[in-house]
């Protein structure tokens, strides 16, 4: 996570000319959160879609999700987990069962956007260090969100405006989680009936529509 931010927040001062308005989807999201939080003068304001939130109960209960979490956590081990897996059930197979995993509709995508998601996956399993790239952010991610006090922390310390989109059928971040959320940091909060995990790729004009309405409403208001 550190990384990422010390990236994006590079990436902002060369190109976004800040202070500049970040969006982040699942992992990015969190990201962003800890950009405004350690780098205020780079943000003017956030949209998260379905951002990584803090919720552990919801792991704990389930002991074969924890008992997965905890080998892909070892070294090593998760690696050759991973590889074997992808191997063993090929591209299609992996993609099908991202999106089934993030609460997609596959049938509600554009062709092409499955046929080049199949290609990036079988791309991606000839790059050396794919699986450990994946699996150190993984690991980063998971100990972020285990220490919920300091990412409540770091949200709350936010200054910039926050419109928060979360999909009701999201299967990785609780919709509950997104809810207590908005209320807990007064944040502009937008429901999105029907979507998951990845609202950008399942309802792109209805996200943009969002997006711009409040940007506008935030241009009106300075």
């Amino acid at each position: 996570m550190r990384s990422n931010v010390t990236v994006l927040a590079d990436f902002v001062r060369e190109r976004g000319d800040p202070p500049a308005f970040v969006v982040g989807n699942s992992m990015g999201g969190l990201i962003s959160v800890l950009l405004a939080a350690r780098m205020p003068q780079l943000v003017r304001g956030l949209v998260l879609l379905d951002p990584a939130l803090p919720a552990p109960a919801r792991v704990l209960r389930s002991p074969a999700t924890a008992a997965r979490l905890v080998a892909h956590a070892l070294p090593g081990v998760g690696e050759r987990l991973r590889r074997e897996h992808r191997r063993r059930i090929g591209a299609r197979a992996t993609v099908d069962e991202t999106l089934r995993l993030c609460g997609v509709d596959q049938s509600a995508l554009p062709a092409d956007l499955i046929a080049r998601s199949l290609a990036l996956v079988e791309r991606q399993s000839d790059v050396g260090g794919m699986d450990r790239a994946f699996l150190s952010a993984s690991r980063s991610l998971a100990w972020t969100l285990v220490r919920a006090r300091r990412y409540h922390a770091a949200m709350a310390s936010i200054t910039a405006p926050v419109l928060l989109v979360h999909g009701d059928r999201d299967q990785l971040v609780p919709v509950a989680a997104a809810r207590a959320t908005a209320h807990r940091q007064a944040w502009r909060y937008v429901e999105l009936e029907g979507v998951g995990h990845l609202p950008q790729l399942q309802v792109p004009d209805l996200v943009a529509e969002h997006i711009l309405g409040w940007l506008h409403g935030r241009s009106a208001a300075s």
